[in-house]
């Protein structure tokens, strides 16, 4: 089976099933009703900026990590380096 990433959409396939981002993933476990706006955007803005510079690591394109979001970057590597676990 070939994982897919169709960017306008956002959506990731393996073959022919759609599987879920990872906020989808988050919104099924977390409620952010009490979280102020500008706090989910200052969020959302610095997990783009991680998932940008994983991109550019992936394709030995990244030069160094801006400071404010190194510590996000160099713990989702270390999250990517374990082995998948499986609920059981």
């Amino acid at each position: 089976m070939t994982l897919t990433f169709d960017e306008p959409s956002h959506e990731y396939r393996l073959g022919d099933r759609v599987l879920p981002h990872v906020t989808a993933i988050t919104d099924a476990l977390c409620s952010y009703a009490g979280v102020p706006a500008d706090v989910l955007a200052a969020a959302a803005d610095r997990g783009q900026a991680v998932h940008f510079a994983t991109e550019l690591h992936d394709t030995s394109c990244l030069g160094s990590v801006p400071d404010e979001i190194a510590g996000f970057w160099k713990r989702g590597r270390r999250c990517a380096r374990k082995p998948a676990s499986r609920p059981t």
